[in-house]
């Protein structure tokens, strides 16, 4: 009767597999964490395991999570910031900041659509009120937005009120434009103190970082940042590039080629909110 179950289940899968069957409406445009748990045979020593799964709209890949993944990203969770996802994790998120931008946007979008691959955009407001079709156009396309501020600040120089001012405005400029209230943070430069992660994390932010540094931004070639991602990539990594700003065409060049190389090294790409098994945006009410 069970192996009978099983049988029925993955008839069933497949069948809705091949009719491209996808997310409820409301999921159509962005990464939603899944209510199903799958069992499966894990590897080597076939011993069973538990695992959850979430999907992304664009790639069409759900995405896997080990228990002993669950119980690393329990802790990681925990933590003021958060620099990668589980090392159990054969995972990458690439992240791009500081836009959206109309030229150097476009181009990464239209990589990331050819090749299949959902990224996580961390949004200026500024730049969103330039280009506010830009920002409906990454989030349409199945990418996850987060806050990057409004203008860019060093956020330990400012006081507690004008930090507060510089996340809401940017989260009330993608409320409007798309609907989401914005779960994901990155500071700029990466430049927190106590004052600062205790503030945002009173918010109910998760603030993310980086593993991996392509220095993009100081007009580094294709080659140089396809260099530096293969020398420091490694399970759960997080990717920091840009996508908006001058002498960004070595991001652009680099990009299709660190997509393949992550997939022959058997690294799935993912957004952040996936590699850290949370919902990529805040529920209505908070």
């Amino acid at each position: 009767m069970r192996l009978q179950t099983f049988a029925r289940v993955g008839m069933i899968s497949a069948f809705l597999f091949s009719m491209g069957c996808t997310e409820p409406s409301d999921s159509t445009h962005s990464p939603k964490q899944s209510e199903l748990k799958v069992e499966h045979k894990k590897g080597v020593n076939q011993q069973a395991t538990t695992q959850y799964q979430s999907k992304s709209s664009l790639s069409k890949e759900f995405v896997y999570i080990s228990e002993a993944e669950r119980k690393e990203l329990v802790d990681l969770k925990k933590q003021p910031i958060i620099y990668k996802g589980s090392n159990y994790s054969k995972k990458v998120a690439l992240t791009f900041d500081d836009g959206p931008d109309i030229d150097v946007t476009k181009k990464i979008l239209k990589i990331l659509r050819e090749e299949h691959v959902s990224a996580t955009f961390f949004v200026t407001g500024r730049m969103v009120k330039e280009y506010p079709e830009m920002l409906k156009q990454i989030y349409e396309e199945g990418h996850v937005i987060g806050n990057h501020t409004w203008s860019h600040p060093q956020l330990t120089k400012l006081s507690d009120q004008a930090i507060e001012k510089e996340l809401q405005r940017t989260n009330q400029i993608v409320e409007n434009e798309i609907g989401k209230k914005i779960h994901l943070f990155r500071p700029p430069y990466g430049a927190t103190n106590l004052r600062v992660q205790k503030l945002i994390k009173e918010k109910g932010y998760y603030i993310i970082n980086w593993s991996v540094d392509t220095n993009d931004w100081r007009g580094n070639s294709g080659t140089t940042i396809e260099g530096i991602v293969k020398k420091q990539v490694s399970n759960g990594g997080i990717i920091l590039q840009h996508n908006a700003g001058n002498n960004l065409q070595g991001t652009v060049d680099a990009l299709p080629k660190m997509i393949s190389f992550l997939r022959k090294q058997n690294y799935q790409l993912v957004t952040v909110d996936q590699l850290l098994d949370v919902p990529p945006y805040k529920e209505p009410t908070q």
